[in-house]
């Protein structure tokens, strides 16, 4: 049966290569019936799984197949995937990703649709915003992964068009890295309710710090001793760097220091879009002995100044900082800026400097056990 099937095949080929000569003088057919022939071909194709021949007649467009009769005898047997391909020759789109919907959800089966990636190659390559936004809301609720494939294609309208509260609702059950993704987009399309996702997105990036800096590998190891050894070595040669300061100069090398420069921008840009206090709590709990200016900074919008100090000089060592915060509050990068009533601080005499907060600076480094230090401190702060 299946010789005489390729047979078949083959001869109504040679009919339609007489068709495509244009010389139809001698054909054993009548004009009329090359419809059927073209028909019967691609039913042919499908019997004798010719895929490629199959679509490329469907795209033919000297072809004169009959795609109703094709498209009903393919679902009639079964053939899904070939009746999309009928629909998508006739650019049916909708009616190709409805099928193909049904495939990727196994309500129904066919080997030869291409899976996932196929559907996905079908949606990025479509000229219709409307589409991917439709495509992009269902494939949330099937797979997080290839919706997060289709959220690169939208555009900025598009994207703040979508529904984030539900959308995150299926996302956030993925963890912290589609739903970075996610709200990251959100921000650069300027979507209305991106900044209602920041603290969990600061929080996401907190926890993929842990995972960078302090989880228990050589790498993680490694990156911390970069980090805070270099400074120390900086340091060193300058007391008036800040850890600020060095962390940005760092960032380009490393992709964990280019996170918490990010971060910061976000715990010190003027406009508050987060809660400082579930920020805080995080950090306490995934990274509590190594972020400490991210703590500072967060101390001081909580209205918690003197903590916040007492952290930068005691456990994060950053000196220049605390001095900083206490000794040039009006200054633009001056953490005390972030604290609730940043215009207090401010004084009408230039170069002022508080004796008050001199002698506090100087009564912690005269307390320090590495005398040598206590005493570079305190010349230093005196020599201002």
């Amino acid at each position: 049966m299946a010789n005489l099937l390729e047979v078949l095949e083959r001869y109504l080929e040679f009919c339609r290569g007489l068709v495509r000569a244009g010389d139809l003088s001698d054909a054993p057919f009548a004009p009329d019936a090359v419809p059927v022939i073209d028909t019967t071909l691609v039913r042919l194709y499908a019997v004798n799984l010719q895929k490629d021949k199959l679509y490329a007649m469907l795209l033919d467009p000297s072809s004169a197949v009959v795609s109703d009769l094709a498209a009903d005898y393919f679902q009639k047997t079964e053939h899904y995937y070939y009746h999309s391909l009928v629909l998508k020759a006739q650019g049916d789109i909708r009616g190709v990703l409805e099928i193909w919907h049904r495939l990727l959800l196994g309500e129904q089966t066919d080997r030869w649709f291409g899976g996932m990636e196929e559907y996905l190659q079908l949606v990025q390559l479509t000229d219709s915003q409307s589409t991917v936004l439709a495509e992009f809301s269902w494939l949330v609720g099937v797979d997080v992964g290839a919706s997060l494939r289709l959220l690169a294609h939208l555009s900025d309208d598009s994207v703040a068009s979508i529904d984030a509260d539900s959308v995150f609702a299926a996302i956030e059950r993925q963890g912290d890295r589609p739903m970075r993704v996610f709200i990251e987009r959100l921000l650069s399309a300027k979507h209305p309710r991106a900044t209602r996702y920041m603290t969990y997105l600061v929080n996401a990036y907190v926890r993929q710090l842990r995972d960078y800096y302090m989880v228990d590998t050589p790498e993680a190891q490694s990156n911390r001793s970069a980090l805070e050894n270099g400074f120390k070595c900086a340091q060193a040669e300058n007391l008036r760097l800040r850890f600020r300061t060095y962390l940005e100069s760092v960032s380009r090398m490393s992709e964990g220091a280019a996170l918490r420069v990010q971060v910061l921008a976000i715990l010190t840009a003027r406009q508050k879009c987060y809660d400082p206090s579930d920020i805080l709590e995080c950090i306490q709990q995934e990274t509590a002995d190594f972020m400490y200016i991210e703590q500072a900074a967060l101390l001081v919008i909580m209205d918690k100044a003197d903590d916040a100090i007492d952290l930068l000089v005691n456990k994060a060592g950053d000196y220049a900082e605390a001095e900083h915060l206490l000794l040039s509050p009006d200054s633009p990068s001056s953490l005390a800026r972030l604290g609730p009533c940043p215009a207090a601080h401010q004084s009408s005499t230039p170069n002022y400097i508080d004796a008050d907060a001199v002698l506090r600076l100087l009564r912690m480094y005269l307390a320090f056990k590495d005398d040598d230090l206590s005493a570079r401190l305190v010349t230093d702060l005196l020599d201002r």
